[in-house]
């Protein structure tokens, strides 16, 4: 179980490592806040498996909520939109950050097939679900940088927390 545990801890580094990048560098100043939670809540998640790989219990705690950070950021940018040239520059960053949120649920959907521990199982299924959001949060960001006027029309994203 140790490299199962270990990918998944360097998962867990690169997309921390890769939020804080974009929430740096994002030039939308309302996605600044999504992005520090969302790498907030990576670090949890390296936590969580440091804990696994040590055979320790991985206690989960319910952090902020961040489907709420987002619909709120969401919500904001579409009552001031003005479509910047500069947001479409960062497609492909975000087109990344979807990538790698999907890959890490692909490889954690695997390795719940692979664990035997109730414990591990548990926390493998939390955190497919955190992730599942984080691919939700990330697929509105490329579809409001893709096709802002749509995005805003749709208004999609009001409902982003009802899916889960």
């Amino acid at each position: 179980m140790g490299n199962i545990w270990e990918f998944a801890k360097n998962i867990e580094q690169e997309g921390q490592a890769y939020y804080t990048t974009l929430a740096r560098e994002t030039p939308v100043s309302e996605l600044k806040g999504v992005f520090n939670q969302m790498a907030a809540e990576e670090k949890k998640h390296y936590d969580l498996f440091e804990a696994l790989s040590q055979k320790k219990s991985a206690g989960r705690e319910a952090g902020k909520d961040i489907l709420g950070t987002a619909k709120q950021a969401f919500s904001s940018i579409a009552e001031g939109f003005t479509k910047s040239p500069v947001i479409n520059d960062s497609e492909s960053a975000y087109r990344k950050a979807l990538d790698l949120e999907k890959k890490s649920v692909e490889y954690y959907q695997d390795a719940l097939g692979k664990v035997e521990s109730p414990d591990a199982k548990d926390t493998l299924g939390f955190i497919i679900g955190e992730e599942k959001k984080h691919v939700k949060i990330v697929e509105q960001i490329v579809e409001m940088v893709r096709n802002p006027k749509q995005w805003v029309e749709d208004a999609e994203f009001s409902h982003i927390d009802e899916t889960f």
